[in-house]
């Protein structure tokens, strides 16, 4: 017959085995399944993704991004949006499980680009006296982004370039933002070809940049005409607040429609 104290002594040594055999020692396993080594991203494009497994249960995936966290996800599908800067950027995860192991997967490298939308129109659009005349260029694929700034590159003719006028605007054209180029008065009083090269910073920012963008064109007097050549936009965008996140590399998506000319009368000098 068993002492008590062989007894305790018994009891201690089973729960002491059980508590070895119990104790979890192998730790997750992880792996970044986005972005990929070498990936270039658009900026505001970049979701990390991860795929994670444990004999327990995984409690929790962390992401990092040039070695500072940038989120914590409990539960499958672990994935986190990052809105980071241009350049060139690190990432990795680190999954732990139930009883606190860790493992880290290994380390990729990748790509931020700016979002850049691009558009073209090269149809000539004449001006015609005390009106103005619109040249329109479409941006669509941009749902996630606003504008940050804008370059204009553009080129016109006239006989009398004092008359000239330009201005680009949104789809809502002078009901909305309006960004005066060129003001009547601006260019001297001779024939010529001009060149425009502008730059907005401010105007449209935080605007939407999908949607028609127009260029308008206006003669402020009469007796001598001139067209509008060519312009060429860059939309340099921002990731829109609370945007859904998505996933692609750089897609600049922008088909001119070159039918469509409007006109909008002006005051007469």
């Amino acid at each position: 017959m068993l002492t008590k104290k062989a007894a305790l002594t018994l009891l201690a040594a089973g729960l002491l085995a059980f508590a070895a055999c119990s104790k979890d020692g192998e730790p997750p396993t992880v792996m970044l399944t986005a972005p990929q080594e070498g990936d270039t991203l658009m900026r505001g494009k970049v979701t990390l993704k991860a795929m994670a497994s444990d004999n327990k249960g995984v409690s929790a995936v962390s992401f990092y991004v040039d070695g500072q966290l940038a989120g914590t996800v409990s539960m499958p599908p672990y994935e986190q949006k990052w809105d980071g800067e241009e350049g060139e950027h690190s990432a990795y995860a680190v999954a732990q499980d139930e009883a606190g192991n860790t493992q880290t997967s290994a380390s990729v490298s990748f790509y931020v680009v700016p979002a850049v939308a691009y558009g073209e129109n090269y149809d000539n659009v004449y001006t015609e006296d005390y009106y103005w005349k619109a040249s329109p260029i479409e941006i669509s694929g941009f749902d996630d982004y606003v504008v940050d700034s804008i370059e204009l590159h553009a080129e016109f003719y006239h006989q009398y370039l004092s008359d000239v006028a330009l201005a680009l605007t949104t789809e809502a054209g002078f009901d909305g933002s309006v960004d005066t180029i060129i003001h009547p008065g601006d260019l001297p009083g001779q024939s010529g070809t001009v060149k425009v090269d502008h730059t907005s910073r401010s105007i449209f920012r935080g605007e939407a940049v999908n949607g028609t963008w127009k260029l308008w064109i206006g003669d402020y007097y009469s007796g001598d005409d001139g067209y509008l050549d060519l312009w060429q936009v860059w939309i340099y965008c921002s990731p829109a607040p609370a945007a859904p996140s998505g996933k692609g590399k750089l897609v600049v998506v922008a088909s001119p429609n070159r039918k469509r000319i409007e006109v909008r009368q002006v005051a007469k000098k």
